[in-house]
């Protein structure tokens, strides 16, 4: 049986040079060697965390604290226990602003909610929401 023996470029890599080839599929020998055969290659790279950080809608979600005196209070005018039972899904954002599409509501967190200014905001979007899906 056929065993492909180290060429001396290989075997004299240095360790982190061999941890470094562990994570990718080929060697740099084994990349210049493909280039100069004309070999285009290509490389899997990792920008799932670039795209991750500039794409708000992939990050992953936050959801509004339903245990929050302020929330359950909300929560009670409408005579529910939870906000599935409103219909949509509350998210949390960095930023100050109130933002209601396809059910999806998004706030900043419970404790910034209670300024006047977002309160306002907030009763807003809701009634928006509920005379749009004539909710009762």
């Amino acid at each position: 049986m056929y065993s492909p023996k180290p060429s001396p470029l290989q075997a004299s890599s240095s360790a982190s040079e061999e941890s470094a080839s562990k994570n990718s599929l080929l060697s740099d020998y084994q990349k210049a060697t493909l280039q100069a055969m004309g070999i285009v290659l290509y490389e899997l790279r990792d920008d799932t965390c670039d795209i991750e950080s500039n794409n708000p809608a992939i990050q992953q979600a936050k959801f509004i604290d339903q245990a929050d005196t302020f929330i359950k209070q909300i929560l009670a005018v409408f005579n529910v226990t939870s906000i599935a039972e409103l219909g949509l899904t509350w998210q949390i954002q960095d930023s100050e602003t109130i933002i209601l599409k396809n059910n999806i509501l998004m706030t900043p967190d419970a404790n910034t909610l209670t300024s006047p200014l977002l309160k306002k905001q907030l009763w807003e979007a809701l009634q928006d929401l509920f005379m749009t899906q004539e909710w009762s």
